[in-house]
């Protein structure tokens, strides 16, 4: 045999029964037809067919010279296409489906109904397959999307030859197609696909020879694509969802308006998050504080999830398949916080080849090489590094004789993610980031100011994943390294937070199954850790009022233990869950222990009401134990604190109007207890502006409660090509310390709404807009002041009311451009910050002495233009 000669079947189309008329051994009679499709017996004219593809023959059996012959329905619609393809008289093996694939590829002419009108059919076919009719290849070639080289499944090749003979192919999954029976001479092929451009090429078929052929198709019009869609932030978990679930596809991601393509500042748009001061970069999440909320990579805690400043996650976005944000009333998979949830998951899935992308912008330069190795191995590397300080250094630093250098940070992650046998995935991950923060210059009365800041951590993650029998899947990750928090002041006062942390969570899961009614998740999840300590700022307490120095050195062991049951009865779902934390903590200075324990049941309901419509609601506690330096004697702790504990409740409808617009609505209620206050004179590492206000300089003590009560909408459009969606958060946060009268949180906003818009238009332009508005943050204003003889400086003493920033808003514009050729991309953007250049009011100031506000201001408009570069 040849080596033209391809394993592939040759269509032999027999035509069983065409009408009710035909003999009862050709096929049903009308009666076995579904009714809609019994009057199909006074069609005048049937189809036939236009077009038709050849099946592979199944190796095996071709190896074993075996035939078969396999008899289908098929079910066409008005224009010809074939809509279902049902074995009817199956051949087993390999044949059924192969002649099942080819049949629903065939086009035939519409059938016609008395009229003269194009009506859809039913009909039966039989496919033949032959060994002494085997078809010879004539040529064989591969469909790849130009900038990525990605092979590209499901579109239809079709060769028009001499004579005006034509054969029609369909792409695999790999993008490639064969063609059969060319006759020698000049053949012109033609590729489509819904949102490709069509593109032809000649080419010469030689008699003895099998040509080679590569198509690169462009996307014009990616909208029209027959692919699903990519999901990057999921709030939820996949394996047992939340109750609260949005999702934001990755090109909605990379491509919204302000966030600089940053996939973490991009749910900062949310309902449910808070905007915080000068976008720095805490997360604020219903009515919650930055350290309320924590932070994970593949369910390890990390130290941290924006560089300083907000502008950029600490780990490439490109490495990650979702972001799970949990704004509140989460499962028992989490806890040890009262606020909101971020989990960064990497991408379990190996890439289709090897690839990268150079990218430059405003802020900063990205390099991310993935590399393909065999078929179940792949190797990635990336870095960033920032110049945002040599940017905008120029704006903060007008008529100022200090000279401020902006936060420069850098990170590097290489990963090796490997699938072994038995569905097993080993996924290694080495994290570097570094961020630093300089200030150099004099005050006003001349008193140097001289300072730097290092936030800094390396870590190794792990995770091995298996399927270990009856539907159960176990997942093991392990996360081990250094981080480091310094600050020195006029190279005499500092202040360090040094530590090594090991944590381990071992979880195993079966969601539930098709053919039943319960699913479970238990697991355990715990970390170990040494810290060290130290605080001295004396010179520094002039200038910010910080409190004595402090020690500490602890070895610190957090174990959990969670339970979660699935539930299904009807329409009605319930998650009942438990979890049990404990905190061991050893004073290597005082040579003393601290032991808490904490139980939090959970629970959370779905009932669908109708298909289109759920409701939802959920009741757990939820517990967060005291930070060492809180418990330490060396840093004037109280080790008799308990941890703090919220009762958290939600209630929530999701609506679908149709399949692109959807909408949804949660009122939540959160009461706090136990909230250590105390000690707000102490200095911390945190990313936003200092508070403001009466200052608690008292003994820690569990001695606050706080009450968040408020109501999160979102309504979301998307047909594919148009996506927007408004969301409105609605709340507020008090909280109430030791004896005093309730105030407002420091971080309350009442009100913020936000509405993003995009538009993808043809030849790869892409516009997008978001506009935010929201309630300024409250203060407290000055009542009086007191001058110090000892220190010369002046005191304020604030009112205990509070008053609130001018309400913020903002416009942020944003462009893409991308220039496909054949084997890379170059992506151009244009975002627009503040693109009305409003100023908003971040924080109050005052003037030396205290007796006047000074207003300080967020950043002007922001034009960040990038480039990048993918092959």
């Amino acid at each position: 045999m040849p080596l033209a000669v391809l394993v592939a079947a040759r269509v032999a189309l027999t035509m069983l029964a065409l009408s009710p008329t035909a003999s009862a051994q050709a096929g049903p009679d009308a009666s076995a037809l579904p009714s809609e499709e019994a009057p199909q017996a006074d069609l005048p004219r049937l189809p036939s067919v236009i077009e038709s593809i050849t099946a592979p023959y199944p190796p095996e059996a071709l190896a074993q010279g075996l035939e078969a012959s396999v008899l289908l329905e098929l079910t066409l619609d008005a224009e010809g296409s074939v809509t279902e393809a049902r074995v009817v008289e199956p051949a087993g093996g390999d044949f059924d489906e192969a002649a099942r694939l080819a049949l629903l590829a065939f086009r035939f002419s519409p059938a016609l109904d008395a009229a003269g009108r194009p009506a859809a059919a039913t009909l039966q076919y039989r496919y033949n397959f032959e060994l002494d009719t085997l078809p010879i290849l004539g040529l064989e070639g591969r469909l790849r999307a130009a900038g990525s080289r990605d092979g590209l499944p499901g579109l239809r090749v079709v060769a028009t030859g001499p004579e005006g003979a034509s054969r029609v192919a369909e792409t695999d999954a790999e993008g490639a197609f064969q063609l059969y029976d060319l006759a020698e001479g000049s053949w012109l092929l033609d590729a489509a696909g819904a949102g490709y451009d069509a593109e032809q090429l000649r080419i010469d078929i030689e008699a003895g020879q099998v040509g080679q052929v590569t198509l690169w198709m462009t996307a014009s019009r990616p909208w029209e694509q027959r692919r699903a869609n990519e999901e990057l932030v999921i709030e939820g978990d996949r394996l047992n969802p939340e109750v609260t679930q949005r999702a934001l596809r990755a090109d909605e991601i990379r491509r919204q308006p302000g966030s600089a393509g940053d996939i973490v500042r991009a749910i900062q748009s949310l309902p449910g998050m808070a905007r915080s001061p000068f976008n720095a970069g805490q997360l604020l999440v219903r009515g919650t504080g930055p350290d309320d909320s924590g932070f994970y990579l593949g369910g390890s805690p990390i130290p941290l999830v924006f560089h300083f400043g907000g502008l950029a996650t600490v780990i490439n976005g490109d490495s990650l398949s979702e972001v799970v944000f949990l704004p509140g009333n989460y499962g028992v998979r989490y806890g040890r916080t009262l606020g909101g949830v971020i989990d960064l998951r990497t991408d379990p899935e190996l890439p289709q080849r090897s690839g990268g992308y150079a990218a430059i912008d405003l802020f900063q330069s990205t390099l991310f090489v993935e590399q393909k190795i065999k078929d179940k191995t792949a190797v990635t590397v990336s870095g960033r590094r920032s110049y945002i300080d040599a940017v905008l250094a120029p704006l903060v630093n007008q008529e100022s004789s200090v000279d401020i250098q902006l936060p420069r940070y850098t990170d590097v992650q290489a990963r090796l993610l490997h699938r072994g046998e038995d569905q097993q995935e080993i996924d290694l991950l080495l994290l570097v980031s570094d961020d630093r923060f300089r200030i150099d210059g004099e005050d006003d009365d001349g008193e140097d100011l001289d300072s730097t800041i290092l936030l800094a951590f390396q870590k190794a993650w792990l995770r091995w994943r298996r399927p270990i029998g009856s539907g159960w899947l176990t997942e093991n990750t392990v996360m081990v390294g250094p981080e480091r928090k310094e600050l020195n002041f006029l190279d005499e006062e500092s202040a360090y937070d040094h530590s090594f942390t090991a944590s381990l969570r071992s979880e195993f899961t079966r969601p539930v199954p098709t053919d039943g009614n319960i699913g479970w998740r238990v697991g355990f999840d715990g970390s170990l850790s040494s810290r060290r300590f130290s605080t001295n700022l004396e010179d520094l307490a002039g200038y910010s009022s910080f409190a004595d120095p402090e020690d500490g050195d602890a070895r610190v062991f957090s174990p959990g233990l969670y339970l979660e049951q699935t539930q299904r009865a009807g329409r009605l779902e319930g998650v009942p869950g438990l979890r049990l934390d404990a905190m061991l903590l050893r004073d290597r200075d005082e040579d003393t222990d601290y032991t808490a324990l904490a139980a939090d049941p959970r629970l959370a309901l779905r009932y669908g009401l109708t298909p289109a419509t759920t409701l939802t609601g959920t009741l757990g506690r939820y517990s967060q134990f005291p930070q060492p330096r809180e418990l330490l004697l060396g840093s004037n702790g109280n080790p008799d604190l308990r941890p703090e504990w919220a009762l958290a409740s939600s209630l929530g409808v999701k609506h679908a109007f149709s399949s692109r617009v959807q909408a949804e609505a949660t009122a939540y209620l959160s009461q706090i207890y136990d909230l250590i206050v105390g000690r707000e004179d102490r200095f911390e590492f945190r990313l936003g502006p200092l508070a403001t206000g009466p200052v608690d300089d008292g003994a820690y003590a569990n001695d606050g409660t706080g009450s968040i009560r408020g109501v999160e909408t979102l309504v979301r459009y998307d047909d594919g090509r148009t996506l927007a969606w408004a969301g409105l958060t609605l709340s507020r946060s008090t909280r109430q310390k030791r004896d005093l009268d309730s105030t407002l949180f420091e971080y309350d906003q009442p009100l913020v709404a936000t509405v993003v818009a995009s538009r993808i238009l043809p030849h790869a332009w892409q516009l997008g807009l978001r506009l935010r508005y929201g309630s300024g943050n409250p203060y407290h204003p000055v009542a009086n002041r007191v001058y110090e003889l000892e220190e010369r400086v002046w005191v304020p003493l604030f009112t205990e009311e509070t008053r609130r920033i001018a309400p913020w808003w903002s416009l942020d514009l944003r462009v893409d451009k991308d220039f496909v050729f054949r084997r890379w991309t170059l992506t151009t953007y244009l975002d627009l910050m503040n693109a009305t250049n409003h100023k908003n009011q971040e924080m109050v100031n005052w003037n030396a002495d205290y007796s006047a506000e000074v207003p300080v201001y967020g950043l002007p408009i922001i034009p960040a233009f990038g480039l990048r570069g993918s092959w």
